[in-house]
């Protein structure tokens, strides 16, 4: 193994999220890259819109 990754994997082990949206802790622990964090977060916004839509109506 390398320090670098050594290193960052113990960054993101001792940082430990509990609390938080599932994209955000899945991103920290790397198993979302940021086009996918991206497409999480439009599809967030548009489900906040379409409820607000339907609320509405």
């Amino acid at each position: 193994m390398n320090h670098f990754w050594c290193s960052n994997r113990f960054s993101l082990a001792s940082s430990r999220p509990s609390k938080g949206r599932i994209h955000i802790i899945l991103w920290q622990y790397g198993l979302l890259d940021l086009e996918q964090l991206g497409q999480a977060f439009e599809w967030r916004m548009r489900k906040k819109v379409d409820m607000a839509t339907t609320r509405r109506n």
